[in-house]
């Protein structure tokens, strides 16, 4: 408002994003969150260089989009509980972990709606992973949809070689 001189409304600020297909209320009013964005770019980068800190405000997002996404295979390695496992359990789950991740990646989902940390950890470290087990520990929906790819994944990871299994992680 105060750089474009125009107000969005914020009805649909707590809808549910994740949703699909976004309802057309939410496109336009994503629509509408991004019209105004370059004008207001542009506004802003004068006011900062009249003030003498546009060289201020580069430096801190230089420092904020240093962010850089995580290699699917390692992301196992930020999985909370993932300390608790051996090596081949660890083998197991970077396998399910970096499966996930590119999952989630490509149907644009959160990690936790494919499925969730926890139970993948409570999957890698059953001695016998099978159709019941991934029935027992995974929640109905993902074990139905992603049940056959997880065990086929265990199946690769217990397949490895001594020396291809990662190396223990330390406890927290």
């Amino acid at each position: 408002k105060r750089y474009a001189g125009v107000e969005i409304g914020k009805h649909e600020t707590r809808s549910d994003w994740l949703a699909r297909p976004l309802r057309d209320e939410q496109l336009r009013y994503a629509v509408e969150d991004v019209v105004h964005l370059l004008p207001l770019y542009r506004a802003q980068r004068e006011e900062l260089t009249r003030l003498g800190r546009l060289p201020w405000f580069e430096e801190e997002i230089e420092h904020r989009i240093g962010f850089s996404l995580v290699d699917p295979d390692e992301c196992y390695r930020n999985v909370r509980k993932a300390w608790r496992c051996d090596r081949r359990e660890l083998a197991r789950l970077r396998r399910v972990c970096a499966w996930r991740e590119r999952y989630a990646r490509e149907m644009d989902l959160p990690r936790g709606h494919v499925v969730k940390d926890d139970q993948l950890v409570e999957l890698v470290l059953q001695r016998k992973v099978d159709r019941e087990a991934v029935v027992r520990t995974i929640e109905p929906f993902a074990a139905r949809r992603h049940g056959k790819e997880l065990l086929a994944l265990i199946e690769q990871a217990d397949a490895l070689p001594e020396d291809a299994l990662p190396g223990a992680l330390d406890a927290p």
